[in-house]
């Protein structure tokens, strides 16, 4: 675990070099810390973004890279950020968006998303520097895939902070690999419900069925084409298509939920195409009524229980299906009753459960909660 958590460090430090650009040509003060026009939403778009690293920067007005012309990589670096409005990166293939702030000199260094979609085909980043910073996202989407889409291939979506992660009622999706680190605090998830009421440009795809033979083989309308719309339910669907569930999902290389103290996914129905890692210092963990379905090896673990009441591990009433080992373990400062899988289903080929080297359960297709 520890060598776990010293990679994983060493990756956030790594990340936040490599996200930085050495120079943006667009201040705050360019848009008087405020973008809430189309203005001054294009200008950023065409700077790339912005490199400002003391200020705070609010967005609420929707930026859009749309075409190959504009930046690729779309990149803000300011103080204290608030995202109120959707940033998508339709460059294609190589799109990617970076909200880093720092904290430095003004404001508390956090990242703010409220009811917004933060979109990239191949990588969406959001990252705080300063310490007990924290990123809190609501009712909103991250995806970084290379259809724009949920359930599309391709793209890394990772969320990194010094103090709390908190995402909450929000879709996201990564199509290669999804993390979500807290450094040195909690780390909270929950999935969206698939549907938040604000229309999808219906030319983007994945084309709505309804519409689709309006649409060419290279994706591109036909003018004056004449549809059929049956159903209200058809009508909604042209610019709220239904999304399946559950609506997290991704991972096709890794899923990875890291946090120092309390991580909790309670309740969570999500899947992950290949590695689960949810991972712990010092706990609780607490993954209750949660429904996991994964491809690959899944490993839910705390290293060191010592400083948090039983129970350390909580996945009572819990589903999880792993193709693959299934290990739920603690390594230290426990007894064995800081496992609590009461009415769980637990799936792997093997499975097993231990609390400081006492095994709970040990089998080579399930263990079922006493």
């Amino acid at each position: 675990m520890k060598r776990m958590w010293a990679i994983a460090l060493t990756g956030f430090a790594l990340l936040l070099c490599m996200g930085m650009p050495a120079e943006a040509a667009t201040t705050c003060a360019a848009v008087a810390s405020n973008i809430d026009t189309l203005a001054k939403a294009n200008a950023v778009a065409d700077a790339g973004g912005i490199n400002d690293p003391t200020c705070t920067l609010a967005v609420n007005f929707p930026i859009t890279i749309t075409d190959n012309a504009q930046p690729a990589t779309f990149t803000i670096t300011v103080g204290t950020l608030t995202v109120n409005k959707d940033i998508i990166n339709n460059n294609d293939p190589a799109g990617t968006i970076n909200l880093i702030t720092t904290g430095r000199d003004l404001g508390t260094g956090n990242i703010t998303v409220t009811n917004a979609k933060i979109k990239a085909r191949t990588l969406v980043n959001l990252t705080c520097t300063k310490a007990l910073c924290d990123i809190t996202v609501i009712g909103s989407e991250l995806i970084a895939t290379s259809t724009l889409a949920f359930g599309g291939a391709g793209g890394e979506l990772r969320v990194n902070a010094r103090g709390d992660v908190s995402i909450t009622t929000t879709t996201f999706t990564g199509g290669e690999l999804v993390k979500f680190t807290s450094r040195d605090a909690t780390l909270t998830v929950s999935c969206g419900t698939g549907e938040d009421g604000l229309c999808k440009d219906p030319n983007i795809p994945p084309i709505p069925a309804i519409v689709a033979p309006c649409f060419n083989a290279q994706g591109v309308f036909i003018p004056n084409c004449n549809i059929t719309i049956p159903t209200a339910a058809d009508l909604k669907a042209i610019c709220i298509p239904v999304v399946p569930t559950p609506f997290c999902d991704g991972g096709s290389k890794e899923k990875d939920f890291i946090a120092k103290g309390l991580i909790t996914f309670e309740n969570l129905v999500m899947t992950a195409d290949r590695h689960l890692v949810i991972s712990s210092e010092l706990g609780p963990i607490n993954g209750k009524d949660s429904e996991l379905t994964i491809g690959g090896a899944t490993t839910i673990s705390v290293d060191n229980c010592s400083t948090v009441d039983a129970p350390c591990i909580n996945l009572a009433g819990a589903t999880i299906t792993a193709d693959g080992p299934l290990n739920v373990f603690i390594k230290n400062g426990c007894v064995a009753g800081d496992i609590n899988f009461a009415g769980a289903v637990l799936k792997g080929s093997p499975v097993k459960v231990t609390a400081c080297g006492v095994v709970l359960c040990s089998d080579p297709v399930q263990c079922v909660g006493p």
